[in-house]
């Protein structure tokens, strides 16, 4: 709950989901109630990663902890722990893991460029809607079967967020299987819209909803339970508040996560979270 909300910039008046209207009306009136979790479901309390996300959640990790974490990593490169979930702050990061694993597999790529509309004349407004267009799909996607791959959009029963591997790709859909889910979906494409304050739609973008994910961001992983994680900090500075904590709380155990080039300088927790925890107690 730390992560602001998508789309939202250190100068907006709500930054997190928590200081908007919608969540004091549902938990906060008189008509819901909010409950504080007394500890982390996906950890055993008797593990070791346990007590240090205690710590991390509020900002207050000892020098050990930081140690302890860069010592997950072990021996090797960037290519040392293949098998696992690769988190990273920021798209940009992505690609370096994205484009070489893409690059691994056999075959020729499809690629499935995207199709925009814009309701506005002015050239500046259309840049800027094209560039809020970018943060919710990408203009071109490359990908081959074997490509692991993560779902932007619902797609049937299949909810945001499932990942999976491509059997099969064409220039207009892409099938593939989901982890969970026996028989293979077939994902075509989805209509990403940019809106005023008014609900005009402002431009549109015809895409399919999907991401490679060898790599994924923080942001898109909140709410996954991942077996296996590799969080790599020496690519870019991060300084988001809240990302380790969110990012380490993705695995399950100590013995699944690889932790390297982290500082102290990357803890951040949010000023409003830690505020909000001490009013929930």
């Amino acid at each position: 709950m730390q992560l602001q909300d998508f789309g939202v910039t250190g100068d907006s008046v709500e930054v997190c989901a928590y200081q908007t209207r919608s969540w004091y009306d549902t938990f906060v009136s008189h008509f819901g109630m909010a409950m504080q979790l007394s500890s982390p479901h996906r950890q055993n309390p008797d593990d070791p990663l346990y007590s240090v996300l205690m710590r991390l959640r509020v900002g207050a990790p000892t020098e050990d902890d930081v140690n302890l974490l860069n010592s997950a990593w072990g021996v090797g490169g960037d290519d040392a722990w293949p098998n696992h979930q690769q988190l990273r702050a920021k798209n940009c990061d992505l690609g370096t893991v994205n484009d070489r694993r893409l690059a691994e597999l056999p075959g020729e790529s499809v690629t499935i460029t995207c199709v925009d509309t814009f309701n506005v004349e002015h050239p500046d407004r259309q840049a800027s809607v094209y560039f809020k267009l970018q943060k919710l799909s990408r203009g071109v996607f490359q990908v081959k079967p074997g490509a692991e791959v993560v779902l932007t959009r619902s797609v049937g029963e299949v909810m945001t967020g499932a990942r999976g591997r491509v059997i099969r790709a064409s220039s207009e859909s892409v099938s593939y299987s989901f982890v969970g889910h026996e028989e293979a979906v077939e994902v075509g494409v989805a209509e990403f819209a940019v809106k005023d304050a008014m609900e005009q739609i402002l431009g549109k973008r015809v895409q399919v909803p999907l991401l490679l994910a060898w790599a994924m961001t923080i942001t898109r992983a909140q709410g996954m339970t991942l077996s296996a994680v590799a969080m790599d900090f020496g690519c870019t500075t991060w300084s988001p508040e809240g990302f380790l904590y969110s990012g380490c709380s993705r695995s399950v155990s100590f013995s699944t996560l690889r932790v390297r080039g982290l500082t102290r300088d990357h803890v951040r927790a949010s000023p409003q979270g830690l505020q909000y925890y001490q009013i929930m107690e």
